[in-house]
């Protein structure tokens, strides 16, 4: 079986935005298309969830949920060739934790995209440890990506710099922290997935 594990749909609100001028290449649409060219068995589907940057954690749980309902809504009508993942923030609290146990029983979405960063919040942060935990319980994934913009925002401006470096560096330094921090001895049971090669781990991990 072939599975692309990595690809994503934005919503539609961010779909929308003025940024994509009418062209967001992130659709449902473009996924089954090259789906049908590739020959996939299944795609699973995300949201990056790099609009998340806008929001503070309770500003975001509205947001979220819709997100979440909106990649159950493209599943129920693509069950033969699509998976669903959820969004959430680690670290967010009662209303974040309640909303990804919702989105996986009643949607039944199958795992769970975080941004390796939130607002300068890290996974490995203490107030994330309940995420973990739920995730655990849940026995889903949780798939680390990269926001559109990490630590050293205001060096990165120019030369796209955020995009090549930036966001890699930043998915780099939340999965050192996880394991400096003893996230999977704590969580011996977790599955964790880091996207992009792990943004460069690999190149240190010896270290």
């Amino acid at each position: 079986m072939i599975i692309d594990w990595h690809t994503h749909v934005h919503p539609p609100k961010e779909a929308a935005r003025p940024f994509w001028r009418g062209k967001c290449p992130a659709t449902i649409e473009n996924v089954l298309a090259l789906h049908e060219q590739a020959g996939l068995d299944l795609s699973v589907i995300s949201s990056a969830g790099h609009y998340l940057r806008n929001f503070s954690r309770e500003e975001a749980v509205p947001v979220v949920r819709e997100s979440n309902e909106y990649m159950a809504s493209l599943r129920d009508k693509h069950k033969d060739r699509i998976v669903a993942l959820a969004t959430s923030i680690p670290g967010g609290g009662d209303a974040h934790l309640r909303e990804l146990e919702r989105a996986v029983k009643e949607d039944g979405l199958r795992g769970v995209l975080i941004s390796s960063s939130h607002r300068g919040a890290y996974p490995d942060d203490a107030d994330a440890r309940p995420f973990f935990a739920l995730a655990t319980a849940l026995d889903i994934p949780v798939f680390v990506h990269p926001p559109s913009v990490g630590f050293g925002e205001e060096r990165m401006h120019e030369y796209r710099l955020a995009s090549s470096v930036g966001r890699p560096f930043d998915n780099c330094l939340a999965l050192a922290r996880l394991i400096v921090a003893g996230i999977f001895e704590e969580f011996p049971a977790l599955k964790l997935v880091g996207s992009h090669l792990g943004g460069g781990i690999c190149e240190i991990i010896g270290r």
